[in-house]
């Protein structure tokens, strides 16, 4: 196209500058983060340029009579051919010509400016029909210039009168905009685009600058606890949010990046929910609440990031997420992942309840993000049988199955059934995790794809033969009868399968289970209940659940007396009795009520009417027992006469003390009163004495019955301790009447120890010579068993007697809780002390010998045992 000729495009300028002005900006209070940016960049020049600078202020007044707000500096000013470079012409930056000249000089990372487009004074023509600037250039004193323009193709320049080295900005504010003239929200716009430049700015002729001037990580700080606190204390004066955990961020690499984040208590089920931050770049604000710089992951972040590298818009009202952004996001995201690393190490209690606080969204996201899965999914807690745990601590705790290497995971997916499978569990020492909760199924099993080495059993369901044993045929035979009548009183009606099998503890006659699609219930029922799905859907999810019935079944422990003598019952015909069939409804709904199975109404009107069968036996046959009352006299006469000679012959017994040091302890038996003694005194008192360096066996009379009857039982206890304690606090008769016959009965060389916490009445026993007095602390907190054995413990250290009875014992009592903390089970540890009551006796017995006695010990563990107790043995003797 040889003959093709060239033209310029002509542009209509009338009216231009208010067209892109309004166009560009979202923000009618633009004008505000623009005009202060120019006074920054300005101050920042001249500070450059004369190293004697005043201190740089920024003057904002408000004449709301004439309409105008002017912007007032005392910066570096504009010469005349500023004016026409910079100031008059749209697309040309007097602030980025500064840059490149500091940037020629290698100076750029010393001075912070703010400008970039040169289209900062466009802003004034959103709210103003016409700007006047009067500025005095450093660089020229002796002439001020006055520009005016109203937003048209023509601008005016002449002579100014000012005097002072700066610039003024004066905005005459259109009638359509004079809200902006409110001195109120023109200081909200101040705090919001410009709190954090460095320079004070003073609103009208207010003494106290508007701005904050510096962010916490703009400042500096004598200890890593003091900079913690005031970024705290920063969030929580900008935030309405209660802050979990606080995170300064003080990146240097890819990018810099300085801010704090902070874990917020706020939780939402929105699927589209994001982390959110406050974005500023070089101090002044950019947006709030951006969605994107966060990752995905991150939706319970919130907090302020500053940095310079972040590409903005024309507008500078947001940012571009182009690839500096994307490295941003993925720096901040490692920062985040650290710190929840970290936090599980130094704090796991706090960090365990972050993350079951935000369990749905920090579960969710990791479901959709591995390499977020793969950084937390060792640290994330569960409910289990033992309290809450990660998988870290799982693995490290739980039985494996035979020797082929890896780690096995129970688990079982209905959580309001959780009671029955820690029961059930802990009677076959099963380390279980409770995954009923949302995610948090799939959140294992992804665990377990992602790890090769781990083997998952779902013990609920069709997976729970895990839990229970099947019997033989020849006993399944017998149980026939039994299994007959169970189907004719209560599976028509409640439940739809039946079983007789074993399991532990033999203590439960019955258990339900649900059926292996039982998960897809539990998801109905969430759907019903999900207000982001559709209405119709959330209505066939209603008439589904209302449609299908889960399978429930129904376990018949064969182990259970209660049950075995059913059986009996059943197999001699004797069924037909009234108190057989209410049996056999309580049994079964005892069981689907101990599992917490979703009850229909059917099931609800079944067990209700067991129920009220079962109360209105009790009463005929307790009114059968009032008749029979009357007939007991003579039986009464003999069970006095029987506890009398039992008193007797317990204080005609010769009673043998053990070669350990017993200590006898009288608490009140009703101890719900006033002081949880069961729960902190007395194990405070073991605390104490079953360990270094005392190690006696501390007991009630209650522990253990010699005898059938109270009083001779009590005597026997009495006779056969070394020392004695008391509480007197709630001035129990009990007490008081078992510390008489502690006196009296007492030899000299026993002591006499009387326990009162502080805030109890105090008795006066100066009379009673020898007492040991000793106060403890009235506490009532999770830390009450330490507090309370730290007080005794530095009290029974100071009595001579005390100590001196401690140094007469032959042997050291075997307490479980030395055996426990070496790996036993607690029925294992008990077992092991009423047989061996000490160190000695356990250690020197023959392994073949203690397994006569002791049974169900897992393999190896008594070797164990023995041969810890043999190591402890010798340090105490060391000591000793």
């Amino acid at each position: 196209m040889a003959d093709a000729a060239r033209y310029d495009i002509k542009i209509d300028l009338q009216g231009l500058i208010r067209l892109l002005a309004k166009n560009l900006y979202t923000e009618t209070d633009v004008f505000v983060r623009e005009l202060t940016q120019n006074a920054h960049d300005s101050i920042r020049r001249r500070s450059e340029l004369e190293p004697n600078a005043p201190l740089g202020t920024i003057h904002i007044r408000i004449d709301a009579l004439n309409g105008t707000i002017a912007f007032t500096d005392n910066g570096a000013g504009l010469t005349e051919s500023e004016i026409h470079d910079y100031l008059s012409t749209i697309g040309r930056s007097g602030t980025d010509a500064f840059r490149q000249e500091l940037m020629k000089k290698g100076r750029q990372a010393e001075v912070t400016l703010i400008g970039q487009f040169g289209i900062g004074l466009l802003s004034a023509f959103v709210v103003a029909y016409k700007v006047e600037v009067e500025t005095l250039s450093l660089q020229s004193e002796q002439q001020a210039w006055h520009w005016t323009s109203e937003g048209q193709r023509e601008y005016e320049l002449a002579s100014g009168t000012r005097t002072i080295i700066g610039t003024t900005v004066l905005l005459h504010i259109s009638d359509t905009y004079r809200y902006v003239l409110n001195s109120d929200e023109l200081r909200k716009s101040i705090k919001k685009y410009a709190d954090f430049l460095p320079y004070q700015i003073f609103l009208n002729d207010e003494r106290a600058p508007v701005n904050a001037v510096n962010a916490p990580w703009h400042l500096n700080f004598t200890s890593e606890y003091e900079k913690l606190q005031e970024y705290a204390l920063f969030i929580a004066r900008r935030f309405p949010d209660f802050i979990l955990e606080v995170l300064p961020i003080e990146l240097k690499d890819p990018y810099p990046v300085n801010g704090v984040l902070y874990i917020t208590d706020r939780r939402t089920l929105d699927e589209n929910a994001t982390g959110l931050v406050d974005v500023y770049q070089n101090r002044m604000f950019v947006m709030s609440n951006n969605r994107t710089l966060l990752p995905p992951w991150a939706r319970f972040m919130r907090g302020v990031i500053d940095s310079p590298a972040l590409t903005l818009t024309a507008s500078r009202d947001t940012i571009q997420m182009d690839g500096i952004a994307r490295e941003i996001t993925e720096a901040l995201g490692n920062v985040i992942v650290r710190h929840l690393q970290g936090l599980a190490q130094s704090n796991p209690t706090h960090f365990e309840e972050i993350m079951k606080w935000h369990a749905f969204h920090i579960q969710n996201m990791a479901l959709d993000y591995n390499d977020f899965f793969d950084a937390i999914a060792e640290l994330i807690p569960f409910d289990t049988n033992r309290g809450p745990m990660n998988l870290q601590r799982y693995r490290e705790q739980s039985l494996r199955i035979g020797n082929t290497g890896g780690y096995d995971i129970f688990y079982f997916r209905e959580r309001s059934s959780a009671a029955q499978f820690y029961m059930l569990c802990n009677e076959k020492n099963l380390l279980v995790i409770n995954a009923g909760s949302i995610f948090e199924d799939e959140f294992i099993e992804k665990y377990a794809q992602r790890h090769p080495d781990v083997r998952l059993h779902l013990i609920s369901g069709a997976g729970g033969d895990i839990l229970f044993e099947r019997l033989t045929v020849d006993e399944m035979r017998a149980f026939q009868p039994l299994e007959a009548e169970f189907r004719k009183v209560v599976i028509q009606n409640m439940l739809n399968e039946l079983r007789i099998v074993r399991f532990k503890p033999n203590t439960l006659p019955a258990v339900t289970i649900l059926a292996g699609d039982a998960n897809l219930q539990r998801e109905l029922q969430e759907a019903r209940s999900n207000i982001r799905l559709s209405g119709s859907l959330r209505v066939l999810a209603e008439r589904l659940l209302k449609e299908r019935r889960v399978p429930i079944t129904i376990q018949l422990n064969a182990d259970n007396p209660t049950i075995q003598q059913l059986a009996q019952m059943a197999a001699n015909h004797m069924t037909h009795n009234e108190a057989y069939q209410v049996a056999i409804r309580a049994i079964c709904s005892n069981a689907i009520l101990l599992a917490l199975h979703l009850i229909t109404p059917e099931m609800a009107q079944a067990i209700f009417t067991s129920s009220n069968n079962t109360i209105k036996l009790l009463i005929d046959q307790t009114e059968q027992l009032q008749e029979l009352q009357g007939r007991l006299s003579a039986t009464q006469l003999a069970l006095q006469a029987k506890e009398k000679q039992e008193m007797e012959t317990a204080q005609r017994e010769q009673i043998t003390r053990s070669k350990h040091i017993t200590c006898m302890v009288a608490l009140p038996f009703n101890d719900n009163a006033t002081f949880a003694y069961k729960s902190v005194l007395f194990p405070a008192l073991r605390k104490v004495l079953e360990q270094h360096p005392y190690y006696w066996q501390v007991a009630r009379a209650d522990e253990k019955y010699y005898h059938s009857t109270v009083h001779a039982n009590v005597a026997r206890w009495l006779r056969q301790a070394h020392a004695y304690i008391a509480d007197i606090s709630d001035l129990n008769a009990n007490v008081l009447l078992e510390l008489g016959y502690m006196f009296w009965g007492k030899e000299p060389w026993q002591p006499v120890i009387v326990l009162q916490r502080e805030q109890s009445n105090k008795v006066d026993l100066a009379d009673l010579g020898g007492i040991i007095r000793i106060t403890y602390p009235d506490v009532h907190n999770e830390h009450a068993v330490d507090d309370v054995a730290t007080k005794l413990k530095a009290e029974f250290a100071k009595d001579q007697s005390i100590q001196k009875l401690n140094r007469m014992k032959e042997e050291h009592y075997l307490s479980p809780f030395l055996l426990e903390d070496k790996g036993a089970r607690d029925e294992v540890a008990k077992s092991l002390t009423e047989h061996f009551p000490s160190i000695e006796s356990f250690v020197q017995a023959e392994s073949s010998h203690v397994k006569q006695l002791v049974r169900n010990v897992p393999p190896g563990l008594l070797e164990y045992l023995q041969g810890e107790m043999a190591k402890s043995l010798q340090e105490i003797k060391g000591h000793e």
